[in-house]
Parts: C-alpha cells; sequence; structure tokens
C-alpha cells in the first residue's frame, strides 16, 4: 500500500518569512535599475529629510552608549533618516576606515533605490527590524558587510519613520544579540522623541509586568481628552 505524505509550508517561519523579504527587496532593486555587479545608483551628498530635525541630536548620545557596549569589536554605529541619507556614525575606527569607501560614511544615501537591498534602506521599505549579511546584499560590491537594523518610529497616530539605527560589522563575524541591541537602543531614541511631545491628553503605558511601566520596554498609547489617537509606539 503507497501512503502519501502532504508538506504544509508555513511562511510564517521566521528563515522562509526572511527569504521572501529578501526576494520583495531584490524584485526592488532590479525595478530601480540596479545590477548585481554594478555600483550604487550614487552615494553622493544629499539633503537631509528627516522626519524629526533633531534626530541626530537626539540620537547621538544613545548610539556612542550602544558603542560603549560593543567596544572591541569590528563593528560601526550608524544613524540614518527616513529617506536612508546617514546622518552620524560612531564606533571602531579601524572598520569604519574600511567601510567608508563603501558608503558608511555620514552623508551617503543607502535608500534601497540606491544600494539595492541593504540593512538600512530594506529596513525603511519594510518598516521592520532585520539583518542584511554577506551575499545577501544586492550589490556584489557590498557582500563584505553584515547589517543589522531597526526602524525609529515617530511618535503620532499613524507610525511613521523617523529614521534606522544600525550596526555595520564584516560579513563573516559573530553578531550574537546585536539585533536585541539595537532593538533596545532604537527604543531609547524613540523614548526621547515621546518626551519631546507637547503635553496634554490622556497616556495609557501597557505591559505585562507592572514594574515594566513606563520603561522603554513597555508600549503606550496618547489620547487627547475627546478620544483621538495622538501618538503611539
Amino acid at each position: 500500500m503507497k501512503h502519501a505524505f502532504a508538506v504544509v509550508v508555513n511562511i510564517e517561519h521566521p528563515v522562509l518569512r526572511y527569504r521572501e523579504l529578501l526576494s520583495r527587496s531584490w524584485e526592488r532593486s532590479r525595478a530601480a535599475g540596479l545590477t548585481e555587479g554594478g555600483g550604487p545608483a550614487g552615494h553622493a551628498m544629499a539633503a537631509t529629510v528627516d522626519t524629526i530635525p533633531a534626530l541626530e541630536a537626539i540620537g547621538r548620545p544613545v548610539m556612542e552608549a550602544l558603542a560603549g557596549q560593543i567596544a572591541g569589536t569590528p563593528t560601526v554605529v550608524v544613524l540614518a533618516d527616513a529617506g536612508g541619507l546617514i546622518l552620524a556614525t560612531c564606533g571602531d575606527e579601524g572598520f569604519a576606515a574600511i567601510a567608508a569607501p563603501a558608503g558608511v560614511q555620514p552623508g551617503a544615501n543607502w535608500a534601497e533605490s540606491v544600494c539595492g537591498t541593504n540593512a538600512i534602506g530594506t529596513c525603511l521599505v519594510e518598516a521592520s527590524a532585520l539583518e542584511v549579511s554577506g551575499t545577501d546584499h544586492f550589490l556584489e560590491q557590498l557582500a563584505f558587510l553584515a547589517g543589522v537594523a531597526v526602524p525609529i518610529f515617530v511618535p503620532g497616530p499613524w507610525g511613521d519613520v523617523a529614521g534606522v539605527l544600525a550596526l555595520f560589522g564584516p560579513a563573516h563575524f559573530p553578531r550574537t544579540h546585536a539585533l536585541a541591541m539595537v532593538e533596545m537602543h532604537a527604543g531609547f531614541i524613540e523614548e526621547r522623541l515621546r518626551a519631546m511631545q507637547p503635553p496634554g491628553g490622556v497616556e495609557l503605558l501597557l505591559h505585562p509586568v507592572e514594574e515594566l511601566l513606563g520603561s522603554p520596554l513597555c508600549g503606550w498609547l496618547r489620547f487627547s481628552e475627546d478620544g483621538r489617537l495622538l501618538g503611539r509606539n
């Protein structure tokens, strides 16, 4: 008697979901006119498109704190605006010198339409934390890099992205807990952005552990007196 076996593919599996994300990004890269063996459309200096004009000033102390935690590793911390323009970098000077010619430096545009699949640009398009490493990059010349990026959301009702906090290092270097570290520090920046919001209204804090209410780990909603949603994380 022959037995039939059915295999159900769960698209929610993290690896499959990541491969689907990469496939979408590579399709967009080709649609933008890029080729794998070519260069970026241009790392030229460009005007910032900050959703929050003070993003660099707010983010720099957090970047430096993150750089301090990963000191001694070949890693560069990067802050980019909502258009993919790098605003600031800090971290290991040795790797920074290696990565700068590839555009890991302030003023370079890492939008996906410019550099193809990469941590910063693809994070902005997908509005999701992710890692792009080695040959997952669309451009072959970026294959020596690994990037971990997390979106920074504007404290508003629509959850717009203000920018990206990222780490860049060599593709071969282990990055244990890197994504979790960047997510935590991106949360610190979001908390500082929230603190800049005008006072007023009612704020609802959300976390299953009471002791963590009010920390960067909790969710929050801010409503006007008449019940309109003013902001959220």
